[in-house]
């Protein structure tokens, strides 16, 4: 049933990984994130997350991408991977609209200090000094806020306002998400993903028929 249940979620994202890789025209970018993120959540999604409880998917989240540092283990790939788009990371990082606490509180003193130190954590999880762990942790999280903004209709499709936040944003989903793909094809064998959310009929975990009743044919 594990191995089952890893397949499906592989299967689920790479259709989306290949629609998004599709979408190359400037004026799909929305789309593009749209795809990327709906493959990411194939693959770290929890039964649980399904109602849109934020502390759970928060932990989901955090959880898939802990699983992600540790099976990538020695291999330089993750690491190597987020060196190439530092530049992305730091604007994504920098960018206050995309920081829970500016929309809770405003841009106050602690977050600017967060702010001014995202290049410092940057530099140190990149060249091996920090924990890479924590550091995306941080880009997901600002994601998400991204993610909340566009699947809940807070921006305008095509808004130019919201371009800064979304370019390095797909520049990242697009490197980060298929690399979390290949993880959890070539290294996930032995890992529990957690119960799938909507199984396919016929599927391990998909709801029971539980009928009793006989409905002769066309009623």
């Amino acid at each position: 049933m594990r191995d089952s249940q890893r397949a499906s979620r592989l299967y689920r994202a790479e259709s989306w990984i290949r629609r998004a890789a599709a979408l190359r025209r400037p004026d799909e970018l929305d789309s593009r994130f749209i795809s990327y993120w709906i493959a990411f959540n194939a693959l770290y999604g929890q039964a649980r997350d399904t109602a849109e409880e934020r502390p759970r998917e928060d932990s989901s989240m955090r959880e898939f991408l802990g699983k992600m540092v540790r099976l990538a283990g020695a291999s330089p790939g993750l690491r190597r991977t987020l060196q190439r788009i530092e530049g992305e990371l730091l604007e994504l990082l920098k960018n206050q609209f995309l920081r829970r606490e500016y929309w809770e509180d405003g841009f106050t003193d602690g977050l600017d200090d967060k702010i001014h130190a995202a290049e410092r954590e940057v530099q140190d999880a990149l060249r091996g000094a920090g924990a890479l762990g924590r550091l995306l942790i941080q880009v997901f999280d600002s994601l998400y806020v991204l993610r909340i903004q566009v699947f809940h209709g807070c921006a305008k499709e095509g808004s130019s306002a919201n371009r800064a936040s979304l370019e390095p944003a797909v520049a990242i989903v697009r490197r980060v998400v298929p690399l979390f793909w290949a993880i959890v094809k070539r290294a996930g064998a032995d890992e529990d993903w957690g119960p799938l959310s909507y199984p396919a009929w016929n599927r391990p975990g998909h709801p029971p028929e539980k009928r009793t009743r006989c409905f002769a044919v066309g009623h």
